[in-house]
């Protein structure tokens, strides 16, 4: 994955010269470093995403979903799903006293 990231001009420069003297890539560097940072930190190596429950469709035996419901029937459902999930969290907040945005 590319990103981009604002390092302070001394770290950037160490980081560079260590890449140097060892003959890698900065790109190598960056990363040798940010996995032996989070792996001491003791960070988990992905996080436990909450599981939702997502609508499925059935498709015909030769492709393609069942005839009856059109893209636009789809997509307001999956909307309606997300609007859901949004005013769950933003519930939550609520109840903790955080101000949610507008």
């Amino acid at each position: 994955m590319r990103t981009t990231i604002d390092l302070p001009d001394e770290l950037f420069r160490q980081a560079k010269a260590t890449a140097a003297m060892r003959g890698m890539k900065l790109r190598e560097v960056i990363i040798e470093c940010v996995s032996q940072g989070l792996t001491a930190a003791g960070w988990p190596a992905t996080e436990e995403v909450p599981k939702r429950n997502v609508r499925t469709f059935a498709h015909r035996a030769g492709g393609g979903p069942v005839p009856g419901l059109s893209p636009q029937q789809i997509a307001k459902i999956f909307n309606e799903d997300e609007a859901k999930v949004y005013m769950a969290a933003r519930r939550r907040l609520e109840e903790k006293g955080v101000q949610a945005d507008s």
